[in-house]
């Protein structure tokens, strides 16, 4: 069982990969999960990772199509729900910025929870990359035991100004190393399936029963 996250169990979310009941395809290449709870892994993501990966991953497939949560800002009287749960399900990868409050966080455990069951259900352990922004030490130990890009905690300065340091281009070359490596994946994902499993925490004010998925299970 996954140790220190939130108590809550998570709802299949059916039919969100269809429209109108015709299958669509993948829409990104990448999902950043991460959680908005943590101030510098929020500004870091912003200013530093999500521009740099869209920049290198383009250097490597041409245009790239990464999805990050704040775009949903320019979807406003959507329910976002709805949408984060629709890019996911729409997504080739899924790349999880990793610190202690992810694991804390019902809707960051339910992205991760959402691509390992698709993992299962193709037989298929690489469709996760995660980063370590801080900690690694409490994370639950199926997520130790996958590959771990632990070489950003070398970087994680989240203010703008960090671009001028003379860190920032040792932080470019580890950006440009995790494209390469996405670039590579992305050519032998799975074909898109209208079955993938979609994992979303209860609304509000649902009575608990049970606890997350267990990681690695």
């Amino acid at each position: 069982m996954l140790r220190g996250a939130p108590t809550v169990t998570l709802r299949p979310v059916w039919g969100t990969a269809q429209v109108n009941g015709a299958a669509v395809e993948y829409e990104f290449d990448v999902f950043v999960s991460y959680s908005r709870s943590a101030g510098n892994v929020c500004e870091w993501v912003w200013n530093h990772f999500y521009p740099a990966l869209k920049r290198c991953l383009e250097d490597e497939i041409g245009k790239a199509d990464i999805f990050i949560d704040r775009q949903l800002d320019e979807h406003i009287g959507k329910p976002w729900p709805d949408q984060l749960a629709h890019s996911l399900g729409r997504s080739k990868l899924l790349v999880p910025v990793l610190s202690a409050p992810y694991f804390r966080s019902p809707w960051c455990t339910a992205e991760w929870a959402t691509m390992e069951k698709r993992e299962e259900q193709v037989n298929d352990s690489g469709l996760i990359f995660p980063v370590v922004f801080a900690d690694g030490t409490s994370f639950p130990a199926a997520v130790q035991q996958r590959q771990l890009h632990k070489e950003f905690k070398n970087y994680n300065v989240p203010y703008p100004k960090y671009v001028e340091s003379a860190a920032y281009p040792h932080f470019h070359q580890e950006v440009q190393r995790l494209a390469e490596l996405i670039a590579v994946r992305l050519g032998e994902v799975p074909e898109w399936r209208a079955d993938w499993p979609a994992l979303r925490p209860p609304p509000p004010g649902t009575p608990v029963r049970g606890r997350l998925p267990r990681f690695g299970a």
